[in-house]
């Protein structure tokens, strides 16, 4: 993360030119971020996310098929745990 003087020159050259070379230069650092760094950071949070969705769309809490001292004893649970 210490880039030398050229690096440093070659990216402030292609950044204060014109439109085209600042977007040549950024395309592959783009590219990087939006697929392997989303797959391996935030992939495994969205599937998880997902997948609790599927189970509580399955046990009928998105549906509001349970009484209302299930989701009263949920919301408690869930606020005692995101408070701790």
């Amino acid at each position: 993360m210490a880039p030398g003087p050229a690096e440093v020159d070659r990216e402030v050259t292609a950044l204060t030119g014109n439109y085209l070379q600042a977007l040549m230069w950024r395309i592959p650092q783009t590219f990087m971020m939006q697929t392997y760094v989303f797959l391996a950071l935030m992939g495994w949070r969205v599937l998880s996310m997902m997948l609790l969705g599927m189970a509580l769309l399955r046990w009928g809490v998105l549906t509001a098929r349970l009484s209302i001292k299930n989701y009263v004893v949920m919301a408690v649970l869930g606020l005692s745990i995101g408070f701790y």
